[in-house]
């Protein structure tokens, strides 16, 4: 896999200017970048084998400590924004009342968020800095390619073996899909991008239920409500509608691009010897480039 060394470089420049431009209440657009690109420069580093030679243990950490105190926040956001999504007559008291929690939460989290960012934000910068001077050197030798291109082929291999989908590994295995799509996007040319597309909307799809289901667990625990509130009912609903399309649509996936193509020889075979699906056919194509 030929790395885009520029988009490298371009997301960690980003992640530099939204980590000393963090303010102290965010918006839930600046809390996402932050969350994302930390996330993205995380499976960067981690999948061309960059984090051995930089020996930047002190800044993933602090990485993803930013990244998981930013995702707290973000789910205070997007649980805001599916709560005014929902209409029921005769339940204003328990919408105000989960309005109230989510934004005292929200503003919680977000105070937490500043101070780990304020803490940390001069020796952050100037870690960034160093891999980026480093990163020059580094991406022009063969080794963060290939480790790039083993990296895409064991999260494939990962995802061939994942086990039936249900509600328990629904969401384990949407963060096994983010990670594969994050590699591939490391490549200089994207071959296959309906490979990359469709990891990409499975993706949401699966994040979309799981907000819904925190969303319902939070109402079933803060609402002091009769079993019969229509806006718990409604949330239920909701959350079982998303499952089932988000299940439905995996399976899809899985079926698609994760499974042993059959018929003739000549495409391929994993390193188990058995015939190549989809995916590895799409990584390798990749790799080839």
């Amino acid at each position: 896999m030929a790395l885009d060394t520029s988009r490298i470089e371009d997301d960690l420049r980003k992640l530099r200017k939204t980590i000393k431009k963090m303010p102290r209440r965010p918006t839930p657009g600046e809390i996402h970048r932050l969350r994302t690109r930390a996330r993205r420069l995380e499976v960067e580093l981690q999948a061309s084998g960059l984090d051995a030679p930089l020996n930047e243990k002190w800044l993933l950490k602090q990485l993803a400590g930013i990244r998981r105190r930013a995702g707290k926040v973000r789910d205070m956001d997007v649980l805001t924004t599916h709560l005014t999504t929902v209409r029921v007559d005769g339940e204003r008291d328990c919408l105000i009342q989960l309005f109230e929690y989510l934004g005292a939460k929200r503003y919680d989290k977000a105070e937490r968020l500043h101070q780990l960012v304020k803490e940390h934000r001069r020796a952050l910068d100037k870690r960034l800095k160093k891999i980026a001077r480093v990163l020059e050197i580094q991406m022009e030798e063969s080794s963060p390619a290939e480790a790039a291109t083993s990296a895409a082929l064991k999260s494939s291999a990962e995802l061939e073996t994942h086990g039936n989908l249900n509600r328990g590994n629904l969401h384990e295995y949407r963060l096994k899909v983010k990670a594969l799509r994050y590699i591939l996007q490391m490549g200089e040319e994207t071959r296959n991008k309906e490979f990359v597309e469709s990891l990409g909307k499975i993706k949401d799809e699966i994040g979309e239920w799981h907000d819904w289901e925190e969303l319902n667990s939070i109402a079933a625990k803060i609402l002091d409500h009769s079993a019969g509130c229509k806006l718990q009912r409604q949330l239920k609903e909701i959350t079982q509608q998303k499952y089932e399309s988000a299940l439905s649509s995996a399976n899809k996936l899985q079926k698609t691009y994760f499974r042993p193509l059959s018929g003739k020889k000549g495409h391929g075979a994993n390193w188990n010897g058995q015939k190549a699906s989809r995916a590895v056919g799409a990584v390798s194509g990749l790799a080839a480039g």
